[in-house]
């Protein structure tokens, strides 16, 4: 009800950033995909991996969990777009397709 939106309402502008740079970054990593760039899913696995790490963190503030998740997002977008603007990004690692569709990492 009015009461209870009010309280949330200063949160609604972090929560729909969220989405929306999850949902670029998902489009993104759909577009990386289709044109033959695997190596972008690297960055979705780490992102992948530290959600849950963030959110056990902060897990006594459902404000900080909120924030936590917003930036994780916005650095997941951002290191994106790095990926697609400079060509050296994974430069430090090779990775190489398996036959069961496996990611070997060698430096």
């Amino acid at each position: 009800s009015g009461v209870a939106y009010i309280e949330v309402a200063g949160w609604l502008p972090y929560i729909v950033f969220t989405m929306a740079f999850f949902a670029f970054s998902q489009f993104i990593i759909s577009y990386l995909m289709a044109t033959n760039r695997p190596r972008a899913t690297v960055l979705l696995l780490v992102a992948t991996i530290v959600q849950p790490v963030l959110f056990f963190i902060f897990r006594n503030s459902f404000n900080d969990i909120i924030i936590a998740n917003f930036v994780l997002q916005l650095g997941l977008f951002l290191a994106l777009v790095l990926y697609i603007v400079r060509k050296d990004f994974f430069a430090g690692f090779k990775i190489c397709m398996q036959t069961k569709d496996l990611f070997q990492f060698v430096l």
